[in-house]
Formats: structure tokens, sequence, C-alpha cells
């Protein structure tokens, strides 16, 4: 949490990755400070597709910081994970099931990394 309060102090943009996963372990508390210093929160679907964190409580995390702030990737790649858009594909039938809208799949699916890639440009 130092580095985001630094980012923060700095004015840049910072992407608190692996949020969900239990080697990294952020608190629903800690996600909630970063993306109120301006970070964005990443959740990777290689945590639930792997057992390590059911969906439920990737969306319980993701509810508590707000979608506008969430960046959802797989981290898919290696052998045993499906495709990256498969995978991706999957996460959203998952989230849907959770109760999450089209609209809000794609801010964080979509607006989110277009603006981190691109922040010139607005939506």
């Amino acid at each position: 949490m130092a580095l985001v309060r630094a980012a923060a102090e700095r004015s840049c943009t910072i992407v608190l990755t692996h949020a969900d996963n239990p080697a990294d372990c952020y608190s629903v508390e800690q996600q909630e400070e970063a993306a109120a210093l301006g970070a964005y929160v990443e959740h990777c679907f290689f945590t639930t597709f792997h057992g390590r964190t059911p969906i439920g409580e990737i969306a319980r995390q993701i509810r508590a910081v707000g979608c506008d702030r969430v960046l959802l990737t797989t981290d898919f790649g290696q052998l045993n994970s499906l495709y990256s858009d498969e995978g991706m594909e999957e996460y959203a039938r998952q989230l849907l099931a959770e109760g999450f809208s089209r609209e809000e799949l794609e801010t964080m699916m979509c607006r989110t990394p277009r603006h981190l890639l691109h922040p010139e440009e607005q939506d």
C-alpha cells in the first residue's frame, strides 16, 4: 500500500494487481483504500479457474470497490488454462450469473483497459 500512496502523491496511475489472489491477499479495505487514492484494482480469472478464489468472493470485492475502478483480466497463458479469449468469455458468464450487468462488464473489460492504455482519450 505504500507504493499506492506514493503513486497518488505523484499523480501517477497505478494498478493493484492480482488483488483477489490468496498469495497477495489484499483485503477489501485495502482495495477500497487503493481505489480511493486513484488506483485501479485488477481481478484475474486465473484464481477462480484454478480453484483459489470463488467467483462469489471476487464479485463481493468488485462490488465493494466499484466497477469503475476495476480491471478484469484472465492472467492465462499457461498450458493448463483456457485460451485468454475463452477465459474472458467464461469470466463474463460467471460474473453475469453473479448479477453484474453487461454495461458493468464492458466497463471493467473494455473501458477501463482502454482508459489505462490511452488516458488522453475520453469515452
